[in-house]
């Protein structure tokens, strides 16, 4: 585990943004699972790098930004794919590695790992989670080569864009014959058939991996996170050479490795990194909201039954 000074822990405000004790444990839950996979890249010879916020923060903050509550990192293709198979082999007990290939109930085109499944309020876990009661989770994107031919790259953003809008309806749409119709768009479109008794959203992220994991680095000079680069404005384009090489910045009480070009992504990903804007990722801030809201619950009850 690691180690920090227990003034860590203590709430304070930082560039006048309140961090209150809570949130610090979960980033120093975040930052566990930094270590381990951290461990887990040096012994394959994986390279990985600080991804969005957390790029952002390593840069501009050596740190969490303070209105940041989570993890984002990235891996080329091939790396992410190893990844993701010899991590859970790797993994300390509780901690669990979800995709879309291995979790029939994954939600998202990337993976997730997270140090446990449930709130624990043992001290055991208390112990090991550096007093956090709630599951700490990080991102793990992947980066996919943009075929050359431009053509070709049209051909498969307008695939994903299908497959997404269909993830979009099945997360969404109520109406089994229009969850159908967009189902049945895909198959015809990518020629696979999915299986009606298992969920759907999985398996249709399952199918957006696989049609862009097979572009290698000789088939394309652009690198991207496919759900940014269809989301955005402007084509969310990397070039290649940006991820050359890794060099290891300090991140609060780690080190995080950061891409060579890492400049000319921030301005990627937000023009004028430099500028402070206090917003929170996409979600609730705090991220364990919904789990500080059930714990909250519990008590309600069991105070009720009490009484």
């Amino acid at each position: 585990m690691l180690i920090f000074p227990e003034d860590f822990f203590k709430p304070e405000e930082r560039e006048e943004f309140y961090v209150e004790g809570t949130m610090k444990r979960y980033w120093a839950c975040c930052m566990e699972s930094v270590r381990i996979i951290d461990e887990v890249c040096k012994k394959y010879g994986l390279t990985y790098y600080a991804d969005w916020g957390t790029l952002l923060g390593t840069v501009r903050h050596k740190g969490f930004i303070p209105w940041d509550d989570d993890i984002d990192i990235m891996l080329k293709r091939p790396d992410y794919q190893k990844l993701m198979q010899v991590l859970p082999e790797e993994l300390p007990e509780k901690y669990v590695l979800s995709n879309s290939f291995t979790n029939e109930a994954h939600r998202q085109f990337f993976a997730g790992l997270s140090n446990g499944i449930e709130i624990d309020l043992s001290q055991e876990m208390l112990a090991k989670r550096y007093g956090c009661p709630f599951v700490a989770t990080i991102d793990i994107y992947p980066l996919d080569y943009l075929p050359r031919d431009p053509q070709e790259e049209e051909i498969v953003r307008n695939l994903f864009i299908i497959i997404w809008s269909a993830v979009e309806v099945v997360r969404k749409e109520t109406n089994p014959q229009k969850i159908e119709k967009m189902v049945r768009q895909v198959e015809e479109c990518c020629n696979i058939e999915l299986d009606r008794t298992k969920p759907l959203r999985s398996q249709l992220w399952r199918t957006a991996n696989q049609l862009v994991m097979s572009y290698t680095e000789e088939d394309g000079d652009y690198l991207t996170e496919w759900c940014s680069y269809i989301n955005r404005k402007e084509n969310y384009k990397l070039e290649k050479s940006w991820f050359d090489t890794a060099t290891y910045m300090p991140f609060e009480a780690i080190q995080m490795p950061v891409p060579n070009g890492y400049e000319e992504i921030l301005t990627k990903m937000y023009t004028d990194w430099n500028k402070r804007v206090k917003l929170s990722a996409g979600h609730d801030y705090p991220c364990f909201k919904k789990q500080m809201d059930f714990l909250r619950r519990k008590v309600e009850e069991l105070k009720a039954e009490g009484e």
